[in-house]
């Protein structure tokens, strides 16, 4: 899913964490380990937005803000999840399985 990310200008390291960072994410997300997983999509949206200030091509900057907000909203039904299964609700996010 970051191929095309993975060509994003070589002095922006924001990129290569924020992969590493979300591909943790997913699969925490994908193991059911919701709180672990919403933070580590936290972490990853800060090194993407970051790394969006300082990409120079257009194409990979489009890219990242159609990504930035895929995870942005998985992040948030995460952070929902969370909530309620602190509060005893539900135990798990509307479309488990994490964003890819």
């Amino acid at each position: 899913p970051f191929s095309s990310l993975r060509g994003a200008h070589m002095d922006n390291n924001f990129i290569p964490k924020a992969i590493e960072l979300v591909t943790q994410a997913i699969a925490e997300d994908q193991a059911k380990h919701y709180e672990p997983a919403f933070q580590l999509y936290e972490r990853a949206l800060e090194y993407f937005v970051t790394g969006l200030k300082y990409e120079k091509n257009e194409r990979t900057k489009e890219t990242l803000r159609k990504k930035i907000a895929e995870y942005m909203d998985r992040a948030e039904q995460l952070k929902d999840a969370v909530r309620r299964q602190k509060s005893g609700g539900s135990t798990g996010p509307e479309d488990a399985g994490g964003a890819a």
